[in-house]
Parts: C-alpha cells; structure tokens; sequence
C-alpha cells in the first residue's frame, strides 16, 4: 500500500509510456518509496498530501519524502542540489521509446535546475525543484495522466 501512494510524490507513468520503462520505474519507486518512508517518519497524513498533488505539501515530512526519494533516483545529491546527469540517466530508456517525452522531461530538468533557489534544508530544495517539474510540465502541455495515480 505504501509503495501505492509514494508513487503519487514523483512521476506518475502514463499509460502511453514503453511498458518496459513504466514496470522498472515501479520496480524501483517501490523499494526507494517503503525505504524512504521508513527513513523519513512519513504518516499517512504525509503521504496523502502527496498522492492530493499538495506540491509543494506543507510538512516538512512530506518534503523529505521528496528529497529521498530524488537521491534514490540520483535525481539529487547528498547536498541538496540537482543531479541533471542523473535525470538524463533515469530517462534515458525514453530516448528510444518516447523521444517527444524525453525532450519534454530534460527541458524541465534544465529549466527547474537552473531556476532553483537553494534553501538550507534539502528537503525544501527538493519540494520546489518537484513543484517547479509538475508546473513546467503541464505547462509544456505533457498529459495529465503522468501526474495521476
């Protein structure tokens, strides 16, 4: 059930993705999201502010969700700051596949990246670089579906 609604605090697949991609991603969210959620202390109350799409969500909990589960992805580094390489890394399947998608996803990475304001707590970093993504995104008009459960 956990792994159900970490899933909401990250890049929900759409059902246009290479399924390929889409079961190793869930693979993957479900061993860093038990392990983060465990690591983190997040509560139901955390978790469901993420599966409501409260980004960024308003406990500090929620947001350290965020932050770990960025690292475990190498999305980001220990210090809290962007990891573009490990972005292009966790897409890199969808060059192949989706290469419209793949554009899409390393623009926001570039544009949240460069517009990121540091905080001292990584876990805040990490909750806005994740609003930036989902804003960026929809603004570029990618499907609602990659943000849904």
């Amino acid at each position: 059930m956990k792994f159900l609604v970490v899933l909401a605090c990250f890049i929900v697949l759409s059902s246009s993705l290479d399924q390929d991609f889409k079961e190793k991603f869930m693979q993957q969210m479900e061993e860093y999201g038990t392990k983060c959620i465990d690591e983190v202390h997040a509560t139901d109350a955390d978790i469901a502010e993420l599966v409501a799409h409260k980004v960024p969500p308003t406990s500090h909990e929620a947001k350290c969700l965020i932050f770990c589960i960025h690292k475990s992805f190498k999305m980001m580094t220990e210090d809290g700051n962007p990891n573009t390489e490990g972005v292009l890394q966790l897409m890199a399947p969808l060059k192949e596949t989706d290469s419209d998608i793949y554009e899409k996803f390393l623009k926001i990475a570039e544009k949240c990246s460069n517009s990121l304001e540091k905080d001292d707590d990584h876990c805040v970093t990490a909750s806005n670089w994740a609003a930036c993504g989902i804003n960026e995104a929809k603004a570029m008009g990618m499907p609602d579906d990659l943000f849904q459960m």
